[in-house]
């Protein structure tokens, strides 16, 4: 075989299923009669299942109100998101609730737990309105705290945990349903250098051994460094998509 055909098939090795797309993506917000901020302008790009990426821009950049889109919290004024092949930007809200629940898990700058529940039980929470028999849920559960090195920590709540810790939780709760994609919303925006270094690599170690596409925002340079691609984002538009 020629360096040719080496080289194609190597190419080949690489290219990856599409789970995500947009297509002139695009949000204005009415400020009035006559006045309109643009939030997202005509953003389109893919993204490969299995991607490791994050979404990078300085506040008012757009890079939040993208992350929402993706994660189908809001609509888009113009323009297409397609998840695993599925246009979803149309869907009827009661579409969108189960897409969100099989499809989407979400990781949070401030943990979103539950403080009168048990880290197990918060991680328990989103099986529940699958309709899963509660000690099947509660297996499934300990198996994900474990998995984020928090087994012996599954009875413990919010306000006995640390910071770092709190964000495992959260962290085991966005993967207990599967989901084809995570979206992570500044996850280490509340952690010091050392337990956001922890919970990136964390992240990433779950990526490769689950093959999960994740999808961070992030202002930490070194947290993006880590990632294997960077979008760019400035006054609402996709500015530049960077390989590291």
């Amino acid at each position: 075989m020629n360096d040719k055909n080496l080289k194609d098939d190597n190419i080949t090795e690489k290219i990856k299923p599409i789970i995500l797309s947009t297509k002139g993506l695009t949000k204005t917000f009415s400020l009035g009669r006559e006045l309109e901020v643009h939030a997202l302008s005509d953003v389109s790009f893919e993204v490969g299942r299995g991607d490791f990426i994050s979404i990078m821009g300085p506040s008012g950049s757009g890079k939040s109100t993208l992350l929402n889109m993706i994660g189908c919290l809001d609509r888009p004024t113009r323009g297409d998101i397609f998840i695993d092949g599925q246009l979803v930007s149309k869907l009827k809200k009661s579409k969108l609730t189960d897409l969100r629940r099989e499809k989407i898990g979400f990781v949070f700058q401030q943990y979103n737990l539950i403080p009168t529940l048990t880290a197990l039980e918060n991680v328990m929470l989103p099986l529940k309105y699958t309709g899963m028999p509660r000690k099947q849920a509660k297996r499934k559960a300990t198996q994900a705290l474990e998995q984020v090195g928090l087994g012996e920590r599954i009875r413990h709540r919010p306000f006995e945990l640390s910071g770092g810790e709190q964000q495992r939780v959260t962290v085991a709760r966005s993967l207990i349903n599967n989901p084809a994609i995570v979206l992570a919303d500044e996850p280490t925006g509340e952690l010091d250098t050392h337990t956001s270094d922890q919970v990136i690599r964390l992240l990433r170690s779950l990526n490769e051994s689950a093959g999960q596409t994740f999808i961070i925002v992030t202002h930490n340079p070194e947290v993006a460094a880590v990632t294997d691609k960077v979008i760019k984002m400035k006054d609402g538009r996709l500015e530049e998509i960077a390989n590291n």
